[in-house]
């Protein structure tokens, strides 16, 4: 049997998941994605696609693992599970296309699924964040309407970019969101203090086609409001490994279900497929809760180290001194009504 072309999978595969909806810029990470597979069925296998196996896909996971990738520095338990799903969607697409009888990957699992959020900032951080933000400084104010955007609204650091002068009403203080993730649009609230910044931002401009937000006269890119979001944060000294303007987003979701928003609302408003993304946020929101919980209730934390063993035997005598007298007391009653 004549092996498959590699190349021309690779085509199909980036056909498929743009029908499913997928931007051009997750077609090619799921393309990437699949390198480290070839490398493996080319270094371990040395099998066509067509013929693998479940028990190939297994050996590829731990393959995985002890593999040093690209910049020799292994891969994380995250990229790791990226790369386990673009391989499971490859294989759905070929199955799909009539390539193969079944998928090798639809039965594997990459262990339990570590359902964690990203680096966030706390809400007090946030506020600290944007409040160091100095619009009188050149791109002060740019730079205040553009994070207090993204977190007022929960945008993507994309979504933020696309966004152009006529897809913002300041009466209504709305943002139209066209063709984001999944190709959906969709209608968002902007808050008063996000408004007001960008309101001030653009006083003076007509051109309703422009970006709304400009970078040297040009649309921001996704890269270039990470690196700005970066260079604001280590002016606030708020810095830390894993943070990026995603966070923000994470932020606001984490945010409003904290404060007692329902879940669906912040699925529409984040522009979630599925209201198991939006779940996780619910659940950080209860691990933080918890920790809080754990670190100010007096029989949790270190307070009840004063619970030593004479106060528990004081408090066994105290139990046994109230029962002796409750019956003291009850056969006093009776000899009471005896009389």
């Amino acid at each position: 049997m004549k092996r498959l072309s590699r190349q021309k999978v690779l085509s199909l595969f980036a056909g498929y998941l743009k029908a499913q909806g997928f931007k051009e810029g997750t077609i090619r990470t799921r393309k990437a994605h699949l390198t480290p597979f070839f490398t493996f069925l080319d270094e371990t296998a040395a099998k066509d696609i067509r013929d693998v196996k479940r028990s190939d896909i297994v050996s590829f996971l731990s393959w995985l693992q002890e593999h040093p990738g690209e910049r020799g520095r292994g891969y994380k338990d995250s990229t790791r599970m990226s790369i386990f799903t673009s391989v499971k969607k490859f294989y759905l697409c070929l199955y799909e296309n009539n390539l193969v009888l079944s998928s090798p990957a639809e039965t594997v699992r990459f262990g339990k699924r570590q359902e964690r959020l990203k680096e966030i900032l706390s809400e007090e951080e946030t506020c600290q964040f944007l409040d160091s933000i100095d619009i009188h400084q050149p791109l002060g104010l740019r730079d205040r309407a553009l994070f207090e955007l993204i977190y007022s609204s929960g945008l993507r650091s994309s979504e933020a970019a696309r966004l152009d002068v006529k897809d913002y009403d300041p009466d209504s203080r709305l943002l139209w969101i066209h063709q984001s993730k999944f190709s959906k649009d969709r209608r968002v609230p902007v808050t008063k203090a996000a408004a007001w910044f960008l309101d001030k931002y653009l006083e003076g401009v007509k051109a309703s086609h422009r970006p709304l937000i400009l970078s040297g006269g040009y649309r921001f890119t996704h890269g270039g409001i990470n690196k700005r979001f970066k260079l604001l944060l280590e002016r606030a000294g708020l810095y830390r490994e894993g943070l990026s303007p995603h966070s923000l987003r994470h932020g606001c979701a984490s945010q409003l279900l904290a404060h007692g928003a329902e879940i669906r609302y912040v699925q529409e408003l984040l522009g979630h497929e599925s209201v198991e993304t939006t779940v996780v946020y619910s659940r950080q929101s209860e691990e933080n809760i918890k920790a809080s919980y754990r670190q100010f209730h007096p029989r949790e934390n270190f307070h009840f180290a004063e619970v030593t063993d004479s106060y528990l035997d004081s408090l066994e005598n105290l139990v046994r001194d109230s029962l002796r007298q409750r019956e003291k007391n009850r056969k006093a009653l009776a000899r009471k009504i005896g009389k």
